[in-house]
């Protein structure tokens, strides 16, 4: 990519993130049904995971319209909020390219980037919460300036790998087993979790199975006798068969991570009263009055 530009303010008429080749008057994007307020998002993941329809595999853009009027049903629908499905179903709405792409098969960072883009344009490039200080309950405001948040960007030698298999190969340090990985998209995401809580109460245990199952989601294949094994019964199943062990699975989860794009929004926080510093806090994209503002009202 020879330039990342901020979903929030590009720098360029297109609004799209170059990569070399112009946009023919022929192309896919130039044949889009003109509409109003949209324009052309970057995904910081240029497509690599999106292998499950060959027309979204290394998609580097999606048109997406600003929000309006109408979109105010879908933030004040409480059950959204309740079930968390919230900006999925916000996405849908505003996700206009011509391409029908499904907001529930976008991974988490092409998520955030629209979420980012759609704030700025409705409220402003400012984002304040407040923040209760852990020492004397004292309210702190904090705010960032979405337009300084930089695109988050995959090291050059683990994106041509994924942009050829849209996976990510490592090998385990202790059974030196052959591991796919890849970052699991919102809509399977949300199954799976779904799936593990009615196993929990299927089987009246009081575990969560959250940590074989968030496994699950992150390995797309492993490799047994030259052959590779994708059924995630398969895997769990190889996996048990040779006892896996922790450690393993806990150097599987740590490649992953170099997969798992996210905005880097950390900041250190002084409590106005005590003077006491949190440190690390981080905008919460997900947040709930991440689409509400005061409007001097």
């Amino acid at each position: 990519m020879d330039d990342i530009l901020n979903p929030i303010a590009p720098r360029n008429p297109a609004q799209h993130v170059a990569s070399g080749n112009a946009l023919s008057e022929d192309s896919e994007v130039s044949k889009q049904t003109h509409v109003e307020d949209a324009e052309y998002i970057p995904l910081p993941s240029r497509g690599v995971f999106y292998t499950w329809d060959p027309k979204f595999w290394n998609l580097e853009q999606l048109l997406v319209r600003q929000l309006n009027y109408s979109d105010e049903d879908i933030l004040t629908t409480k059950s959204y909020f309740d079930n968390g499905t919230i900006y999925n179903e916000l996405l849908k709405n505003v996700i206009v390219d011509e391409n029908k792409f499904p907001a529930t098969g976008l991974i988490p960072v092409d998520r955030d980037t629209m979420l980012l883009w759609l704030r700025s344009k409705a409220f402003g490039e400012i984002f304040n919460i407040e923040l209760t200080c852990p020492k004397c309950d004292e309210h702190i405001p904090v705010s960032w300036n979405l337009s300084e948040l930089n695109i988050p960007t995959y090291d050059e030698t683990v994106y041509e790998e994924l942009k050829q298999n849209g996976e990510y190969r490592i090998i385990t340090p202790l059974k030196q087993l052959g591991v796919k990985l890849i970052v699991p998209t919102i809509g399977k995401s949300m199954e799976t979790e779904k799936m593990l809580a009615q196993k929990k109460i299927a089987t009246k245990d009081t575990k969560d199975f959250y940590g074989t199952g968030s496994l699950m989601m992150i390995i797309s294949g492993i490799e047994v006798d030259g052959k590779v094994i994708r059924n995630k019964n398969e895997i769990q199943n190889y996996f048990k068969k040779i006892n896996l062990p922790l450690s393993d699975a806990r150097y599987i989860r740590k490649q992953a991570e170099k997969l798992s794009l996210r905005y880097e929004t950390k900041k250190n926080v002084q409590c106005t009263n005590c003077k006491h510093i949190e440190e690390g806090v981080e905008m919460p994209i997900v947040h709930p009055n991440f689409f509400w503002a005061d409007m001097g009202l």
